[in-house]
């Protein structure tokens, strides 16, 4: 069954983001939704697969590679250890 997002009535969806994860004997798939209120603060929603909408799930393949295209285009200086 489709997940439904509850949101107040000022709030809006500013990122859907699908992602890969897995570890020794576990792998998931989930899409995480960012939500923001008026103020800027920010939640997350979690949908896991089995709660996706049919449009989600033809989506979740390019989503995902657009994703990590747009991750990968992000110039980053990390810090030394």
């Amino acid at each position: 069954m489709a997940k439904v997002i509850k949101m107040s009535r000022h709030e809006r969806i500013v990122a859907v983001v699908p992602e890969r994860c897995s570890g020794p004997g576990w792998v998931n798939s989930p899409t995480w939704v960012y939500i923001m209120s008026p103020g800027g603060a920010i939640r997350t929603e979690c949908i896991q697969p089995s709660e996706r909408t049919p449009e989600l799930m033809a989506l979740y393949e390019i989503g995902d590679v657009v994703c990590q295209a747009l991750i990968d285009a992000v110039p980053v200086a990390r810090e030394p250890d």
